[in-house]
């Protein structure tokens, strides 16, 4: 039915029972021609929204539409404004006509400072999820004045802001229904606020400590503390890459947290079999786990494919390929039945590893084998029964030593084929491979090549009509 067509009458009713607008990117491509206006009358007709969402790629000013959402849409509940405009003055104007307001989403959004925090704390007493990541202007003094008032938090993201302990301990005295925490990137947070928070924090489930000064005391006073927790990030900057996460931390929660099912340590380089062994003895749960960048060795993915039968997603990126090589992934191809995602890049896996998926339980969604010189041809063919043909799939082969032939062959096989990267030295992919990964994967996204030149103006311009989503890079 045309909207130009339908009564006012008609369309108010309609306008006036809807609850959720979702004003992202993804959702206008193509209204180029979507004016504020427009939208100020949207808004005027659904009063009754409850939950608005406008990201940073939305055609739409945010000054019209900020006006608008105070004027007509008195009920909100849910506010996600990241498209990188917001000031602290509109925040201050905005939570004072929707004091019903209980999830804010404002990551992004570099310009707010303690000013809208505080603005916040005064009008939202009742607010329950809160996510401010990447603001550097904030600092621990809206920090703390939120905690004193929003004693109702359950999710707070405070990544890659300036705070400190100082914050960590306003939130442990007054925000005890906490469940999920993100400190990511939080370079002046260490062991002192950490364990203050953990030792009166003790509903936290989900826990980011990613790239912060945290140490193995933090952990163990998280592990020993916050039983409840399901999720816990601990990985390191790959730039400053260090040893303060150690097999200490991991034994701490091997202890006290077997219901744990995320676990991220890449980049924590003290961290070594001997810890990953009592994990995976104590911690069954786990569904997904990072050891990209560790000590881990055959050893120990080995303990983890044997006593971790839940495993869905796990991350052994290395830059070291002596450290992992076939027995790993003949242990996960044998033993893991639920294994989705797995990440192999740069480590010494052949075709051998390969032909253990063919004969092996997993049914893989996601791939990742770049660096891995030792799968040709034979390793690609035997490998393909073992990924899933009944969703999208995911798979990158940059730098193996394969050939036009295995794209020819993941073509046929593989329908839901989503991304594909075969920027390999061997492999020089031209229009009849193209044409057939065209035809065959009418979904496929992204495709990697080693010389997309080798590509004809004729079979590009076929692309942009009969597939034009896909990137060819």
């Amino acid at each position: 039915m045309r909207l130009a067509l339908t009564s006012n009458a008609f369309l108010s009713g309609v306008c006036s029972r809807v609850r959720t607008l979702d004003l992202d990117n993804a959702h206008l491509r193509g209204c180029n021609s979507f004016r504020e206006s427009q939208v100020t009358a949207l808004l005027r007709r659904c009063d009754g929204l409850r939950h608005v969402c406008l990201d940073e790629d939305c055609p739409i000013g945010q000054t019209e539409f900020v006006v608008a959402l105070m004027a007509y849409c008195t009920s909100l509940r849910s506010l996600t404004l990241t498209d990188g405009n917001l000031t602290d003055s509109a925040v201050a104007a905005m939570v004072r006509v929707h004091a019903g307001l209980v999830e804010l989403d404002f990551s992004y959004e570099m310009k707010l400072s303690d000013v809208a925090l505080l603005a916040i704390a005064q009008h939202l007493p009742k607010l329950e999820h809160l996510r401010m990541s990447t603001a550097p202007l904030i600092s621990d003094v809206g920090v703390v004045a939120l905690a004193q008032n929003c004693a109702a938090l359950k999710t707070l993201d405070l990544s890659d802001t300036k705070i400190t302990d100082a914050a960590l301990s306003a939130l442990a005295n007054d925000c005890h229904k906490l469940q999920n925490l993100d400190l990511s990137c939080c370079s002046n947070v260490s062991d002192t606020g950490v364990i203050t928070l953990a030792q009166k924090c003790s509903p936290l489930k989900k826990l980011n400590l990613n790239s912060t000064l945290v140490t193995d005391a933090g952990v163990s006073a998280v592990a020993k503390n916050c039983t409840n927790l399901e999720d816990l990030n601990l990985s390191s900057d790959p730039i400053d890459a260090g040893n303060r996460i150690t097999d200490v931390a991991l034994r701490a929660i091997a202890q006290h947290l077997p219901t744990l099912q995320l676990l991220h340590l890449g980049w924590c380089s003290g961290i070594s079999d001997s810890g990953v062994i009592e994990l995976a003895r104590n911690c069954h749960a786990l569904k997904e786990l990072d050891l990209g960048n560790t000590l881990v060795t055959d050893a120990g993915v080995s303990a983890i494919a044997s006593n971790c039968p839940m495993l869905e997603d796990l991350d052994l990126t290395t830059d070291n390929a002596r450290l992992l090589t076939d027995k790993s992934v003949i242990a996960l191809a044998r033993h893991c039945p639920r294994l989705r995602v797995l990440n192999l890049c740069g480590i010494a896996v052949t075709d051998v590893g390969m032909e253990a998926f063919r004969l092996g339980v997993c049914s893989l969604e996601e791939l990742t084998l770049d660096g891995c010189k030792g799968v040709s041809d034979a390793g690609v063919a035997a490998l393909l029964p073992g990924l899933s043909t009944k969703s999208s799939l995911i798979l990158r082969l940059d730098g193996t030593r394969i050939t036009n032939a295995s794209v020819l062959a993941i073509a046929a096989r593989f329908p839901k084929l989503f991304t594909l990267d075969v920027n390999a030295a061997e492999c020089d992919v031209g229009d009849y491979e193209i044409r057939a990964l065209a035809r065959c994967c009418p979904g496929l996204r992204s495709l990697c090549l080693r010389n997309p030149g080798l590509i004809s103006q004729e079979t590009r311009g076929a692309l942009s009509v009969f597939q034009p989503s896909l990137y060819i890079y």
